[in-house]
Parts: structure tokens; sequence; C-alpha cells
């Protein structure tokens, strides 16, 4: 870039040289006639900033005779620059496509599939609503909640009010360190449940690290704020070690089939994103990591993962959970700002996850119904019109597959507080609920609250999202 700009510069004093010779130079006649315009030659073809040096020129042109017609500017591609919608009758696609049944593509049409990082969250979630109606967004409302969703938003409102979120048994040893080091024990009087309620605790997963570990993470989050620090300190320091002490053992191996980590880098697969949008990433996951361990189960992964864009299970094809489903995303920020945007950028990160759901129980009811038709010698396995389009990805029978799940819970972090996020997929579009909090690290009794929710979460996609992703999705 120095040596184009020296060249640039270079020329520009080569110019002046020239025009001040030329208009210098007395008249060879005296007769008067018309004053004619040098010749400015042209730069250099490689040099890449000769629009700005013309611009400096034909500033410093005070003879010029006239001033070139203003031509329309053409787009470049520029991929900093906000995309601007067309008229409603033009071109620009009002819907991502609602037939992902085979594999998709992006259309060569879109002017740009990156949205500029100057325009604010709240103008690309208009901008979805006005030309791509695939993601809304709601107030997290009991009453408007679909009801599948209800008891596991009741049960997480509980846990962010401090009472009864941890067992009965660890009330003598925690309340030992609570009275030696909380200036307040006596907000722990409703943290812990009745005796008759452990065992029903026992069972989910994860585990209750020590209050002294849980001090640590507090400390160190306390640390985050006063000193504003960046939101990967928060991530690696705060949010991933507070997941790793829930669902690690000693050995910092899974404990009970699940794990988290960050991923800053996942991207969204185009087939799968909003087009308008920015392939907007998310920063801590939690997966599914015992599929290593099962061989069988491995090896349905391996078969699905040949079929999807993203070559893997997942719809990103982020490489360490490539043959580990994804089953909790997490998006975060630092304290007090850009709640917005993390909406947003959860809410295009579950309608991908929408998007990928349909295609794969799709896919899968199809070959299905080919491989039903071929055993039972239909010499024609080739579906109708009418069984395609029952097969769609929003077809009856992919939409009533996709009712058995509900809906997907995520988490945004914002500093010390976690808030709890779902999505669920009505009327051909993704709804994100936003938000409940449950838990903050500011203390350590709300950050118990946090583990009583995360162990909460995990529970949920133990006993409902894998059951039923292994049923729908993977081969039997």
């Amino acid at each position: 870039m120095g040596d184009r700009n020296a060249r640039v510069a270079s020329w520009i004093c080569s110019l002046h040289e020239d025009v001040a010779e030329e208009t210098s130079s007395p008249p060879t006649t005296t007769k008067k006639r018309k004053r004619q315009q040098p010749q400015l030659t042209s730069p250099p073809a490689s040099v890449g900033s000769a629009p700005k040096a013309l611009g400096y020129l034909g500033h410093h042109q005070h003879t010029m005779p006239s001033t070139p017609k203003k031509r329309r500017r053409t787009s470049v591609g520029d991929p900093e620059s906000t995309p601007r919608p067309g008229p409603l009758g033009g071109s620009i696609p009002l819907l991502h496509s609602s037939n992902p049944s085979s594999t998709p593509s992006v259309s060569s049409s879109t002017p740009s599939r990156t949205s500029s990082r100057a325009s604010s969250p709240r103008k690309q979630m208009l901008h979805l609503r006005l030309y791509e109606p695939v993601l809304e967004f709601n107030a997290l409302d009991l009453n408007a909640l679909p009801p599948v969703a209800r008891e596991l938003v009741g049960t997480m409102t509980e846990i962010g009010s401090n009472q009864e979120i941890l067992p009965h048994g660890l009330k003598s040893s925690i309340m030992v360190s609570v009275n030696a080091c909380d200036p307040m024990p006596r907000l722990w009087r409703y943290a812990f449940k009745c005796a008759e309620d452990d065992e029903a605790d026992s069972l989910l997963p994860g585990r209750i690290p020590a209050f002294q570990e849980v001090e640590r993470i507090c400390r160190k989050a306390n640390e985050c704020q006063q000193y504003d620090h960046e939101e990967v300190s928060w991530n690696c320091s705060v949010h991933a070690r507070l997941l790793g002490l829930i669902l690690e053992d000693e050995q910092v191996r899974p404990r009970d089939g699940f794990d988290a980590m960050i991923c800053t880098t996942a991207r969204l697969h185009p087939a799968w994103k909003p087009i308008w949008t920015p392939g907007k990433m998310i920063d801590i996951c939690v997966y599914y990591a015992s599929s290593s361990q099962n061989e069988d189960l491995r090896a349905k992964i391996l078969r699905f993962s040949r079929l999807t864009p993203t070559g893997t299970v997942n719809h990103t094809d982020f490489f360490p959970i490539s043959a580990r489903p994804l089953v909790l995303s997490i998006e975060t920020k630092k304290p007090g700002v850009h709640w917005e945007a993390a909406q947003l950028q959860i809410g295009i990160w579950h309608a991908a996850q929408w998007a990928f759901l349909r295609w794969a129980v799709a896919d899968k009811l199809r070959r299905q119904h080919v491989k039903n038709k071929e055993q039972a010698g239909n010499s024609s396995p080739n579906m109708s019109r009418a069984q395609e389009e029952e097969h769609d990805a929003d077809g009856p029978k992919v939409l009533s597959v996709i009712s058995k799940l509900g809906f997907i819970p995520g988490v945004i972090v914002q500093g010390h507080r976690w808030h709890l996020v779902l999505s669920t997929y009505e009327d051909q579009k993704t709804k994100l609920w936003a938000d409940r909090q449950f838990g903050s690290t500011q203390t350590c009794l709300e950050s118990y609250s946090i583990i009583a929710g995360i162990r909460r979460l995990i529970g949920w996609a133990r006993d409902t999202y894998m059951p039923w992703f292994k049923t729908h999705v993977l081969d039997n």
C-alpha cells in the first residue's frame, strides 16, 4: 500500500510540473487565440488510488472549461457497504427459500451477502421484518408463549428467584462457607430444596461446584467488570470456566455426555442463513459429546454428515463439533451494551438451525418414502407433485415432526447476567422469545442459580432434544 501511494504522489507531482511548464512558456505569436488545456496523462494502471488522485487534481484545475456530467455510481460490491433494498416490485428476494429440501444454494442475484457493520441491529431487524420475514422478535410473555415451552420458562423463572436451587444435602457444607464469607447470609435461607427433592436433583446432568470454586468465578467476574475487560476476556475467564465446572469432571472430561467450548469463529453455512443477514456468530456452544464413544451413533452421524451441505451434523461447518450435535447456543456481550445485537445474533443463529432441522427431517422422510416404494416392488419410486409438496420442508409431514420438538432454548450473557431466550418455528418463520434472567456472577448465590439453570437446560437437551434428533434426523 505504501508503494502504491508513493507512485500516485510521484505521478501527481509530475503533472504539476508539466502544467507549470506549459502555462509559464511565452506565446509564440501575438495573435490572440483560445487557450487549450494541457492533456493529462493517465496514471499507471496498477494504481488503486487513482480516483482520489483525480479528485485532488480537479480541485486545483481552476481553468477547466466545464464540469463533466455526473454519472450514476455503480456498485462495486463493497462488502462493507450497507445493502439498500430496491422497490418491492424488484428482484429482491422477500423470503429465504422455504423449500430447502434439496441442497440449497445462494442466489447470485442477491446484491450482498453481508450487512454493513455500520448498520444498527434495529435497522437489520426492521430489514428482516420488511424484506425477508423469516425471523420475528417477541417478548417472553407466558400468556403468548406456546404451551409446550411454558413449563421450562416457569422453572427457569423460579430458579432466577434464587429459591430452591441447591440440594438439601449440601446445605451444611455450603452454609459453613457462607457464614464465613458472605456479608448477607440470610439471603441463603430459601436457597435449599427439601430433602425429598434431592433425588430428582441428582438425576440432572452436570455437577454442583464447591463454594470456593464458585467464589473464584465471582471474583474474576467482578475483576472483569471493574477494569472493563474485553468480551473475549469475559468468555475465557468467567463464562467458559463456569460451564467447565458444571459439565466436566476433575480430569476435564465430559461428566454426563455434554461439554461446552468457545466457538467465536463458527459461521453459518450460506444454505441456512437468511439471505439479507450477515453470518452472525455465537460465542459458546454446548454439544453432545457422547457420540464419539458410541459406535452405532457415530456411524449414523457419519452417514448423515455425508448428505448435508456443511459436511457436518450441524448447521455450521465448525470442525470441533462437526460430529457432535450442538444442543445449546450462548451469545455473550459486555455489561450493559449491545443487547439488541445479541438478540439479532442468536435469533439469526436459531433461524438457521430451524432451517437445517426442517431440511434434515424432509430429506429423511423423502428417502424413507422412496425406500418403502422400492421394497414394495414399485417400479417407479419417484414422487408425484402432491407427494413432493407433502414432504416439502414446510409441508404438513415435516411440520408435524418439527412440532414434536416444540422449541429450542438459548442463552444471552450480558456481563454478569445470564438470560434465557428460546425460539419456536411457527407460520413459516422463526420466533425468538426474550428474555428471563436466571442468574448472575455478581454473587455466589446468584451464581448457583446459573448452575441450576444450566443443569436444567442440559436436562432438556438430554431428555428432549437428543431423543428427537436421533429419531427424526438420523437414520434408524
